[in-house]
């Protein structure tokens, strides 16, 4: 896990050498939040914070934590939105995590995020729909101006419902 999270930090901070912004834009960092879920023995520790990740203390205390599952999600604010609490991921719902990355504009974004709003859309298109693929599909199709629409979505299970 000490791995994974000094990736994941260098990440955030743009200095790995395959991110995709790096050489041509050295200042595009992740530093406005940070989240993370952790799965250990069917039960989940939820961490978010409106700092960048190497700012939190927190942060490394994982390091030396086993988990069954890990989504860790470093947050860049899309321009114009708010930088707190409540607009950084994951998201958790109905026993759902959500971590998005892009910017979807065709969402009102004055209250909620539009990543937010997006999961609350895919929430919505599940209880509609039998089979989640099918509300992925449902959910994705009904956006017509994004940037990207790349996600994790999961509920710690193996196998959807």
């Amino acid at each position: 896990m000490s791995q994974l999270l000094e990736d994941f930090k260098l990440m955030a901070k743009n200095k790995n050498e395959k991110h995709e912004y790096n050489e041509n834009n050295p200042n595009f960092i992740h530093a406005d939040g940070l989240g993370i879920a952790l799965e250990r023995s069917e039960r989940v520790e939820h961490h978010k914070k409106d700092v960048a990740c190497w700012k939190d203390p927190r942060f490394s205390v994982y390091s030396n934590v086993s988990a069954d599952l890990v989504v860790l999600h470093a947050r860049r604010a899309s321009q114009g939105s708010q930088i707190n609490y409540s607009f950084t991921h994951p998201f958790q719902r109905e026993d759902w995590y959500f971590c998005h990355n892009g910017t979807v504009y065709d969402l009102d974004t004055t209250e909620k995020s539009d990543s937010e709003q997006f999961f609350t859309l895919l929430l919505d298109a599940m209880h509609k729909e039998t089979d989640v693929k099918d509300a992925v599909r449902r959910a994705t199709n009904e956006r017509k101006s994004y940037s990207a629409l790349n996600f994790i979505l999961t509920n710690g299970k193996r196998e959807l419902p």
